[in-house]
């Protein structure tokens, strides 16, 4: 079975019935392979792929971690601060997973001044009230999971510490991927920010 047939059948099974009509890689694919596919209809569309045993997953691994980003762009969408592309559908075929978003356009045609827009708005999106630091749900970025439990007490600086940068600290030394310096420096960082808290 060829790329267009599967990407066609992923497409079916999202919920996107018109025939794709044409496929531009994007950049990024960290995690997933991006394309744009030009719909029949003259529509667009943006497809992450995933593939099975690129990185060890199994479908199922594949398609939570679609509805994870689903859920994360639904709730960052509801903030109405950022562009957020809406989830148009999500399958899973054998071994392939798609998440099917709305294309917002051509990258190649932002300026500086987006750039600044883009940065107020991310402003506001991390200045807007908060129950708690964290979210509803555990979720990954990229392959690396993320514990969004919150903390006590409920502290910004707490949160990125024992949620995000210890869990990073424990995985690079875990890998071998850190040296000596950058333990020290994560260790002493960790000190300063519990005797600051």
């Amino acid at each position: 079975m060829g790329e267009a047939v599967d990407l066609e059948d992923l497409l079916r099974a999202a919920g996107i019935v018109v025939r794709p009509s044409l496929v531009v890689p994007l950049a990024g694919g960290d995690i997933a392979d991006v394309r744009r596919v030009e719909l029949e209809n003259g529509e667009t569309v943006v497809v992450k792929l995933g593939r099975v045993g690129s990185n060890g997953g199994v479908a199922s691994d594949l398609e939570a971690l679609a509805r994870e980003e689903s859920s994360g762009l639904q709730a960052i969408a509801a903030t109405t601060t950022l562009p957020t592309p809406a989830v148009l559908g999500i399958a899973t075929l054998g071994n392939r997973s798609a998440l099917v978003l709305e294309d917002l356009g051509d990258p190649a045609s932002v300026g500086d001044a987006d750039w600044v827009e883009f940065g107020r708005r991310l402003a506001d999106l991390h200045a807007g009230d908060v129950v708690a630091f964290g979210f509803d749900h555990s979720n990954h970025l990229g392959h690396t999971p993320q514990d969004n439990r919150p903390v006590e007490p409920d502290d910004w600086a707490i949160f990125l510490r024992d949620r995000r940068l210890l869990p990073m600290r424990e995985a690079l030394e875990r890998l071998g991927r850190a040296d000596a310096t950058d333990l020290a420096d994560l260790d002493r960082d960790r000190k300063s920010t519990r005797l600051n808290s």
